[in-house]
């Protein structure tokens, strides 16, 4: 439950008991190659993760958009927009932020589709 999240040992005995998915598993291997080892790591004391996670490991927010801190910011930049009395500053400041966080994850997708940064699952 989210309500009250499990609390778990810091300490573990390898990269990749730290790692939720195949792509934290590589760069947790990554950054243990470079430490000098893989022989133990340090991970979160608090799991977040829910005990109903789907199949595709998807879960939250992400199962409605790939960037949950950029529509955020496009949102608070709509309500900017929407709630000040001055027109070009609404338009200059909140469009501007909301166009921001669109274009901005439109051009992380773009990356990550032609194996820039990340990949993408197919979909």
């Amino acid at each position: 439950s989210q309500v009250l999240p499990r609390v778990r040992s810091p300490w573990v005995a390898g990269p990749a008991a730290v790692a939720s998915s195949e792509q934290h598993a590589k760069a947790a291997a990554a950054v243990a190659a470079a430490a000098g080892g893989g022989h133990g790591g340090i991970r979160c004391p608090i799991e977040w993760t829910p005990k109903d996670v789907p199949a595709d490991g998807i879960h939250g927010v992400k199962r409605v958009t790939r960037h949950p801190q950029l529509m955020a910011l496009g949102f608070i930049g709509l309500g900017a927009a929407i709630g000040t009395p001055f027109q070009p500053a609404g338009v200059a400041m909140g469009v501007g932020m909301a166009t921001m966080a669109l274009v901005g994850a439109a051009h992380q997708d773009s990356r990550h589709r032609r194996g820039i940064g990340g990949s993408l699952p197919s979909e």
